[in-house]
């Protein structure tokens, strides 16, 4: 290498001392100063630096054009060598006695031949071989003189002569400077190059041709302002001693954090021949408090970078964590991200106009626009996440802040590229610029953030040799995770706790974007396939409505801790009282004959530090950590089903169960089984109203489907009012519950979903799961379904329309001359009153009011028009839908208002007189005190009917669709 030998980092603070541009001479002059003062502070302790950095700077001087005739930054450049050679002849000067001069005089032969200026010269210089590469370093002007070989300014002699003068001084100075033979050597090599023309030695290759690194520094300061990476860039080079801040976890992804200066006196004693500029530029990092390195942006620091700080983990957290009966299992890295529904994130895509089906490079540049206006992102970047199943980790975060810090868009710079190996067009035209301004570091830089956007984004595929290490870790069950995200200590590395210490390390900069679950990229664990599968089980899909337990997701280091303490007998131990049985399980690791015993009590005791210390539950039954085996759904869902019920049936009428287990003995099995269920299915949140169940026998005796009564409240109501079922109108309020089961639209039964119904077709199951994926049900869909059709379009249009047809089926059926109001008229032997005969007495015992005076002369099909527009809208009910509020208003007569206010007054005078105590935990025992269950059941109905039986006052479509 052509620095080899050399101090690389005085390299560069050379190169950077030098790299002002030369072309005016007022700058000139100053920059001669500059270099003189900068050899005299360094020469003695680094000549061949100085020497080095001032031959490069002529050798990469900057060229306007290929021709060499006029090159006012050339001859600037050979003007402060001429300068700092003037002071090495100096008997006075500091330089004098250092060895500079001799390394400039090793050099110099072949710094003339190459780079001294002449007339006669080949326009293919720089490194070009051919005229179709000189053409191509054109953009769209190519002169005329690079076609026909010839260019116009060898025909301006009198600036060719001006020039030639001027350099012919630089060898007069010379004379008076070097020994006659030096200086005879120099004479004959410059009467050479301008008869024959420039020329590059081959031996002197090593020493002329400037490496890209060191090109780049020969050109910082000809930048206007320093980006941190720059800044920090420079830091290095003048000296600063780059000590990082101790990490206090063992995430060592995250960029170090180093200790930066604090005063401008601490800046000035790092060199005191220090350019200005420099200093300048320096001054900075203070100000700014270092910027931030990873998106090369001095909006924010790296200690607060919004793109790490979500992402974040202490150790400090394991006290809390020990708090908890389990450890929280987050679908992300990060516990900071904001935690978005479906339907929000697409009412946030849909209000920054980002329509559904999720169009990657509109969000993408979407996020960058307002990165770089300074707007707020993070929700509309965890809106995008949620859309589409996968985290955006650090790394493209910090790749979006380098597009927009560059004013660029993933749109033009990954996604137009024509193929997996090929650049855009808009990436062709950045590098050209780069290139040509020396600017290879940010070129480097901006390239890798493009790669990790296009891998994440464009691809969504790792390469093979990420893949190999992926399968490595899988198939070896290696700790990853607790090792590499800052959760644990600096003490927990993979090099001490993982099987395949390399792989581990070489996957952690994507430890973000692997599922916590399965270790494969670019979903998370709530989109795990391997999670989809247990939410389909049996055992949840029958509990219908919400879930008695949260699904606990299992993360990737709670298997391997969980097989590791199975594999040394150590799983169902109580800690610390049994820790005598971990004690034992290291002896018999030390007695056995398998390798690696340090490695393997190592890997054990961080097994019992995630499980035990932490307090995480292990379930025998189901052999998975995050619940015991009291909480274990399935268990229960098997004790229940021996007993032909179904969880749904426990949640509305828990006496069933106590029938059962009163059947058993308090030391079967089955007994502790059942217990354990009713604790699971028939206490606090999970135990439904009562009146739920009064509903669907009432309703079931009035032979009108619970389906219709659920899923067309509106006009079943209408039709109750209509035939003056007042009963049947109080019990109809409870289908307008968010908390009610949910009824199959194909069988009318509250045992099963819709789409598990045998009756369901494939196009009906595929919208209904869907529908299910973005965390609706059909009845909270129907509250607002065209809004809920403009944000969410869908793939399955047949089975949505059949589903549909069957909602608006209901809505036929119990309109006037429908079929369901034929059959409750014959079913409960009332006269039908569809021809309107009755409509006098009707209204009269209803309302109270003088009677209608109404002639039979009028139309059958008018008079009940008349009385369906009087009585269609009713009812009222809240129903939430993901933190939010939908509230029906609806208008009663007065005769309703006083057949209810009775009831009414009754509950809440009953609901006052009770006293409200803390729910204690059930003893277990057959004799269950039924009574308590009552007494903390009326005061959930009291309030559930207050929810649910709001007043009547108007139905108004209109309002509640543009909300």
């Amino acid at each position: 290498m052509s620095s080899s030998g050399l101090d690389e980092q005085f390299l560069h603070r050379c190169c950077v001392q030098l790299s002002a541009t030369l072309a005016d001479s007022t700058v000139l002059n100053a920059e001669q100063g500059n270099a003189i003062r900068f050899a005299k502070q360094h020469a003695a302790a680094h000549p061949r630096e100085v020497a080095r950095a001032l031959v490069w700077r002529v050798v990469d001087s900057a060229d306007d054009t290929l021709d060499q005739s006029v090159n006012e930054d050339r001859a600037g450049a050979w003007s402060v060598l001429t300068a700092v050679v003037a002071e090495c002849g100096d008997a006075s000067s500091e330089v004098f006695r250092t060895s500079l001069g001799d390394h400039i005089a090793s050099l110099l032969p072949y710094l003339v031949g190459y780079r001294w200026h002449t007339s006669v010269h080949s326009i293919q210089e720089d490194g070009l071989h051919s005229s179709a590469e000189v053409v191509l370093n054109y953009d769209k002007v190519v002169p005329a003189s690079l076609i026909n070989g010839f260019s116009a300014r060898n025909v301006d002699a009198y600036a060719v002569k001006m020039m030639t003068l001027r350099y012919r001084k630089y060898l007069t100075l010379w004379k008076s400077v070097w020994r006659p033979d030096v200086y005879q050597t120099l004479k004959d090599m410059v009467k050479r190059v301008e008869a024959t023309g420039n020329f590059l030695p081959p031996m002197a290759e090593d020493v002329l041709v400037v490496p890209d690194g060191y090109r780049e520094s020969l050109w910082r300061l000809r930048r206007t302002a320093p980006r941190p990476s720059i800044a920090l860039e420079l830091l290095r080079n003048y000296g600063w001693p780059m000590t990082v801040i101790p990490r206090e976890n063992n995430n060592t992804v995250r960029a170090p954090i180093y200790v930066l200066p604090k005063t401008e006196a601490e800046l000035r004693q790092l060199d005191p021949a220090m350019h200005l500029t420099v200093f300048q530029w320096l001054k900075t990092m203070p100000q700014k408090s270092g910027g931030c390195a990873g998106c090369d942006s001095w909006d924010h620091t790296d200690a607060r970078c919004p793109c790490e700080g979500p992402f974040w983990r202490s150790p400090s957290d394991e006290s809390a964590m020990k708090t908890h009966r389990a450890l929280v299992a987050t679908a992300t890295g990060g516990a900071a991200l904001p935690a978005l529904t479906y339907v929000q994130s697409a009412r946030i895509l849909h209000a920054s106009n980002l329509r559904l089906p999720l169009r990657v490079p509109e969000a993408l540049d979407a996020i960058t626009k307002l990165i770089r206006d300074e707007k707020p992102y993070e929700e509309l970047l965890a809106a995008f996440d949620t859309v589409r199943g996968a985290v955006t980790g650090p790394r493209e975060r910090h790749a979006l802040w380098r597009h927009a810090s560059y004013q660029l868009l993933p749109s033009k710079t990954v996604f137009a590229k024509p193929h997996d190996e090929a650049l855009s067009p808009c990436m062709n035209k950045i590098r050209n610029l780069f290139r040509s301004s020396r600017r290879f570091q940010e070129w480097e830089q901006l390239l890798d953030a493009v790669d990790v956007l296009d891998v994440c984004f464009r691809r969504r595929n790792v390469p093979s040799r990420v893949r190999r290490n992926l399968e490595e870790v899988q198939v070896t069950a290696s700790f990853f995770f607790c090792l590499v995200d800052g959760s644990l200590a600096a003490s927990f590395n993979p090099a001490t706790y993982a099987r395949v210490p390399e792989e581990v390390e070489a996957l952690a900069p994507l430890k973000d974007n692997l599922c916590r679950v399965c270790l494969e990229p670019f979903h998370t664990a709530v989109t795990c396939p391997l999670v989809r599968e247990e939410e389909e089980a049996e055992y949840r899909r029958h509990s219908t409505g919400t879930s008695a337990t949260k699904l606990v997701i299992e993360e990737w280091d709670l298997q391997v801790a969980r097989r590791v303490l199975e594999d040394n007998e150590c799983l169902f131990m109580k800690y610390p009282a049994e820790a005598h049985r971990l004690a034992a399980a290291m002896e018999r690791i030390d007695a056995d004959d398998r390798p690696a015993k340090d490695f393997r009590k190592a890997e054990l005791q961080l097994a019992v530090k995630l499980i035990h210390e932490r307090r995480v539950a292990v379930c025998p039954q189901c052999n998975v950590t995050g619940h015991s085996l009291r909480n274990c759904e399935r268990r229960a869902y098997r004790a229940l089903s021996r007993e032909s019920l179904r969880p749904i049936d426990v949640r509305l009428d828990p006496h069933k169960l106590r029938q059962c287990v009163r059947r058993y003995a308090s030391e079967d099995a089955s007994h502790g089984e059942l217990l354990d269920a009713m604790d699971l299915y028939g206490r606090g949140t999970q135990l439904l109203p009562t009146t739920f169940m009064k509903a669907i026998r009432e309703m079931d005796d009035a032979r009108i489907p619970i389906a219709a009564a659920r899923y067309a409240t509106d006009t079943v109501q209408s039709f109750l009012l209509f035939s003056n079922s007042t009963d049947l109108l109080q019990h109809l309020r409870q289908f307008r519950a968010a908390r009610f089961p949910e009824v199959c639209v194909f069988c009318d039964s509250y045992h099963h979903r819709s789409e598990d119904c045998t009756r369901c077709r494939e196009d009906e199951r595929g919208y209904l799961q869907e529908l299910r994926r973005t965390g609706l049900t059909l009845w909270t869909y129907l509250l607002h379904r065209d809004a809920y059709d403009q944000l969410l379009p869908t793939d399955y249009v047949r089975g949505k329309e059949s589903v549909l047809a069957l909602v608006d089926q209901f809505e036929t059926d119990y309109r006037p001359g429908g079929i369901g109001r034929s059959r409750f008229f014959k079913d409960n032997d009332l006269p039908d009153m569809t021809l309107g005969t009755m409509m006098t007495n009707t209204y009269s015992s209803i309302t109270d009011t003088p009677a209608l005076t109404q002639t039979r002369a009028a139309a059958p099909e008018t008079s009940t028009t008349a009385a369906e527009a009087a009585t269609a809208e009713a009812g009222g009910e809240v129903a939430l839908i993901g933190g939010e509020e939908d509230v029906l208003d609806h208008a009663s007569d007065i005769s309703e208002k006083r057949q209810r206010a009775p009831s009414n007054v009754a509950l809440s005078s009953e609901a006052s007189s009770e006293e409200e105590h803390p729910r204690k935990k059930r003893p277990r025992s057959d004799g269950d005190s039924e009574q308590a269950d009552a007494d903390a059941r009326a005061g959930e109905e009291v309030s559930v009917e207050q929810d649910t039986a709001e007043p009547f006052t108007g139905c108004v479509y209109g309002e509640l669709e543009a909300q």
